[in-house]
């Protein structure tokens, strides 16, 4: 089995070990915070601490970005021959530009 990152090599023990530790990480952390020997969670602390001080994945994500800003879906046949009305008094070359429109009177 390759090892991760495509290097080629063989996967070692090491990173077996590493691998697994990752799967399972979750568990082998509560199994180290249930643990009551003083003992093994001694031997224990600095693998879980180690583990506990990686950063976490976090998932960003934006809202959609409306395809309709000025919301014209929602609006009325009356607002939006206003609306055209406006557009065409402020541009009046979009008239010219766009074949088919015709002002709203």
């Amino acid at each position: 089995m390759k090892a991760r990152g495509g290097t080629g090599r063989r996967e070692t023990l090491r990173d077996k070990l590493v691998r697994k530790l990752e799967e399972h990480a979750d568990e082998v952390v509560a199994a180290h915070l249930a643990v009551s020997d003083p003992m093994i969670r001694t031997a224990l602390t600095p693998a879980a601490d180690a583990w506990s001080s990686r950063p976490k994945e976090t998932i960003e994500t934006q809202p959609p970005v409306s395809d309709d800003p000025l919301e014209i879906a929602s609006m009325t046949r009356e607002q939006r021959d206003a609306l055209k009305r406006e557009l065409l008094r402020q541009h009046p070359e979009l008239a010219e530009r766009i074949a088919g429109i015709r002002a709203v009177e």
